[in-house]
């Protein structure tokens, strides 16, 4: 591993002409920016700024920068680059202005598992096994879903025709520094699966964004798509990720796998984030049911009879965020441990009970889950809850399980009665758009109630209602618009009424200090009358008043015109 000065020299020493400085959103999907060499020591003590607003989970109503720092330990060359003039890689930890880790960076929360483990002095290792398929590309670069081949479990060539590209990733890998362990041709046509050696949860999941990336490059250099999603052909077999558990303490092992079991239901969110994933999930050969076995391959959890300190849990799949699935994976098996779970009780007391058989049922379970709250943070739970949903209301709905405080009207009716019997910090319209009555509804809110309203209209009455609603504490958006869009206009709301609400207090304080400084001259004015005192002397004498009896000079002073009155 690299350390700072080492980087600096490598990068000298290699004629590396470009950084490419990569992170993660809520999501897993890789985002980078590219420097050059002479602004590297500068990105390592005061980091690269990036705007937060356009990253999936990241906190968008925070007001403050956040930077990206280089970890030189994850230095790398991309091999598929000419070395004139070479091109690396780094990975970034996130932080604020203040220089502390961005609590919504997926990464930093799997670093902190990781230190967790380390306080409990128990050591845990991951080794992943990936499947993607391979298909052909047209001649402008699209996916045609048709399979290099037709070959089927562990064939070889003729039937194989990816073991040449699978061998040019996995020496690009090795290039990298990343392990390959294995690699063969799996089930399905055009199908592939290469595995990786053990490694520390950190930088078993920096392998495995390393390695999606890999495949994927070194396929489009062969005119091919590498598809790791869920289920790329509906009659064959899916693509899953196998993730093989190592634990220091072979007797903590079915406790770890314990909680597991306990917790799967409500992670599965995480685990398998897409519709996609629902397809492969109880088909072909991938998990359904909530269960350990040391016979069975294709169950839940596999714990072999042969290892006493290992299992391998089969229910992810590529589209998830390895940093908070290994996160997650690793609390729930210490919860386990904490409770002192007995595998065999736990498996008796859930029995037949399935994964998740829906996206909405998986959401379901993670939005009413305290396990998931208590690690997952609330940005990154939203993102997960509203960017799957297909329309307004169901996004919305999807807030309501993080966000208790928002009520859904579906009629104007509906509507004016709420506002008859509660109050409310502010109001989302989304409705009659057609004939125009949820625009009078925002109006009259707007105008009697005094709250801000998010309101979304069709595209073609854009110009319209923003003329008319121009007045009123509205915002008006488009539709059709994406889920983002609106946890954005949510949270631009928040973001005013909290704005609103700071300037009205200062407002409120600067009225209080008039008032009380009209009191205090009033005061000043009848011993400078009455007692022909000069007003130095009228100033002293409150101030020293004060001090003695240890009340404010405000209520000394309203003491004394009281007195004058009677």
């Amino acid at each position: 591993m690299f350390n700072k000065e080492e980087c600096l020299r490598f990068i000298e020493e290699e004629n590396v002409k470009f950084i490419r400085l990569a992170f993660f959103d809520a999501f897993g999907n890789q985002k980078n920016i590219a420097i050059q060499p002479d602004a590297l020591p500068k990105a390592f003590e005061k980091g690269i700024s990036f705007d937060r607003f356009n990253i999936k989970g990241f906190d968008i109503k925070g007001k403050e920068d956040l930077f990206l720092f280089p970890d030189p330990s994850t230095l790398t060359i991309l091999p598929w680059r000419s070395m004139d003039g070479a091109v690396i890689r780094l990975y970034c930890d996130i932080k604020d202005a203040n220089g502390n880790l961005y609590c919504e960076d997926t990464r930093n929360l799997l670093k902190e598992a990781v230190m967790e483990l380390r306080s409990r002095k128990l050591n845990i290792d991951f080794a992943t096994q990936f499947e993607f398929y391979l298909f052909h590309m047209d001649d402008n670069g699209v996916s045609t879903k048709t399979p290099i081949d037709h070959g089927s479990y562990m064939d070889v060539f003729p039937k194989d025709k990816g073991e040449n590209i699978r061998r040019e990733i996995c020496f690009s890998l090795s290039d990298m520094g990343l392990e390959p362990k294995a690699s063969h041709h799996e089930k399905g046509p055009g199908q592939n699966e290469i595995d990786f050696r053990k490694n520390d949860p950190l930088q078993a999941a920096d392998d495995a964004q390393t390695f999606k990336w890999v495949v994927r490059s070194v396929a489009s250099l062969h005119g091919l798509e590498a598809d790791f999603s869920p289920k790329p052909l509906k009659d064959k077999p899916g693509n899953g990720v196998r993730v093989q558990v190592y634990l220091s303490e072979p007797s903590k092992v079915k406790s770890f796998i314990a909680g597991i079991l306990v917790h799967i239901e409500e992670m599965t969110l995480f685990f398998n984030p897409c519709k996609q994933s629902y397809d492969r999930l109880n088909h072909e050969g991938a998990p359904k049911f909530v269960v350990c076995s040391s016979i069975l391959r294709n169950q839940l959890i596999r714990y072999p009879q042969y290892r006493q300190d290992m299992f391998e849990c089969q229910s992810l799949d590529s589209t998830s965020n390895p940093y908070l699935s290994y996160m997650l994976l690793i609390y729930a098996g210490l919860d386990g441990i904490d409770s002192n779970l007995d595998l065999e009780q736990v498996q008796k007391h859930y029995i037949d009970r399935t994964l998740p058989s829906s996206l909405k049922e998986a959401m379901d379970l993670a939005s009413k889950s305290d396990f998931i709250k208590q690690y997952v943070p609330e940005s990154i739970l939203k993102t997960y809850l509203i960017t799957q949903s297909k329309n307004i209301i169901d996004t919305i709905r999807s807030l309501l399980e993080v966000k208790t405080d928002i009520t859904i009207v579906q009629s104007s009716l509906e509507a004016k009665k709420q506002l008859r019997t509660r109050s409310f910090t502010y109001c989302i319209v989304c409705l009659g758009i057609a004939d125009g009555h949820g625009i009078n509804l925002a109006v009259e809110v707007s105008s009697i109630h005094h709250i801000p309203i998010c309101l979304f209209v069709k595209r073609e009455m854009f110009d319209q209602v923003v003329y008319k609603t121009q007045e009123q504490e509205i915002f008006v958006n488009a539709i059709p618009t994406n889920s983002m869009t609106i946890y954005q206009s949510i949270c631009m709301i928040e973001t005013y009424l909290l704005q609103k609400n700071y300037y009205e207090q200062k407002i409120a304080k600067l009225k209080r200090q008039r008032q009380e400084d009209r009191i205090i001259y009033q005061a000043k004015l009848y011993l400078i009358q009455d007692y022909n005192w000069s007003e130095e002397k009228a100033h002293k004498y409150l101030e020293k008043t004060a001090m003695d009896t240890r009340v404010s000079i405000t209520e000394i002073a309203r003491s004394l015109l009281s007195r004058r009155t009677t």
